[in-house]
């Protein structure tokens, strides 16, 4: 399926068939999720339950983070938003209760290897290209190591269908955009493998 038909189907409005009336999308996480530094994370797992559907494979975050040169950065203190994970140079942090620390570290990891951790003169993507970019590495690494669950693909589902508000994703999904998200997401899975 390419990536233009995901996207599609992201943002196409699904029918309410489910009783909780969104509930379950509400995902709180007080207590601490990311209980070792990133470096120390041999195994994926080690940030989230493999899905109970899937076989899981070998993905190592710490293998990766040491391939792409990245560091972990201390999560800024009194930054109260909405906001799970952050990338700036080769500094990548994520909040301690992230829901989904492996959704977030992969979401970063797609910022990164699309270019949108520097800054530039002039940048060709506008916020929202930049967020369904990531993600959409995000979502596919996530599937690709078997770690997809419901909540999680919930999650991703509504992060696209937010940030492709107000786009014409027609336009805006230029083969160029295509490839790009394709060599990000074979660069963050050859990363940790």
């Amino acid at each position: 399926m390419t990536f233009q038909r995901l996207i599609a189907q992201a943002i196409e409005p699904v029918p309410q068939r489910r009783q909780d009336y969104g509930k379950s999308l509400r995902i709180l996480a007080p207590q601490a999720t990311l209980t070792k530094p990133l470096s120390e994370c041999d195994d994926w797992t080690d940030l989230m339950p493999p899905s109970p559907v899937a076989k899981p494979n070998r993905w190592s975050p710490a293998l990766a983070m040491e391939r792409l040169g990245l560091v972990q950065a201390a999560w800024p203190a009194g930054r109260n938003d909405t906001c799970h994970g952050l990338i700036s140079g080769r500094e990548v942090s994520l909040r301690p209760n992230a829901p989904f620390p492996l959704v977030v570290f992969f979401h970063e990891l797609g910022h990164f290897v699309l270019g949108h951790s520097f800054k530039r003169a002039s940048r060709r993507d506008c916020d929202s290209m930049q967020e369904i970019m990531a993600e959409t590495v995000a979502f596919a690494m996530t599937a690709m190591v078997g770690a997809v669950t419901y909540d999680s693909l919930s999650v991703s589902w509504f992060y696209l269908a937010n940030w492709s508000q107000g786009l014409d994703l027609a336009d805006e999904l230029t083969p160029e955009r295509i490839a790009d998200v394709n060599s990000g997401i074979d660069k963050v899975w050859r990363s940790g493998w």
